[in-house]
């Protein structure tokens, strides 16, 4: 790892550089060299991204009905149209979508169940 500096000139990360700089001059930290592969490091943090993406992804409140069919995350992409991107986010000409914002006078459709794209 090293650091690279960014953001010159910003109030803040000048303040946040200025303080750690002062620390490490602080501090007597053993240098400890860093055993592992690159490669090692590299793989073990996309699993931890991946662990805590999922972990927020299955607690989180919002999204709902994409994770009723998309349960696993993935940083691959999923090609959809935008009629398919409208359909499972339950947007569009739906009756739940419509009486959400009053454009509707109920949800039900014509068989009288509330009108979601999984109906």
């Amino acid at each position: 790892m090293s650091w690279i500096k960014a953001h010159a000139g910003c109030i803040g990360n000048e303040e946040a550089e200025r303080v750690a700089k002062e620390a490490a001059e602080t501090e007597n930290f053993p240098e400890t060299p860093l055993e592992f592969p690159k490669s090692f490091i590299k793989r073990f943090l996309h699993q931890k991204m991946l662990a805590t993406w999922l972990m927020a992804w299955d607690d989180g409140n919002t999204g709902r009905l994409i994770h009723n069919i998309i349960s696993k995350v993935s940083l691959q992409p999923i090609n959809w149209t935008r009629n398919e991107v409208l359909f499972f986010t339950g947007h569009g000409h739906l009756p739940s979508f419509l009486q959400k914002f009053n454009l509707a006078e109920t949800s039900l459709s014509s068989c009288g169940v509330i009108g979601t794209p999984i109906h």
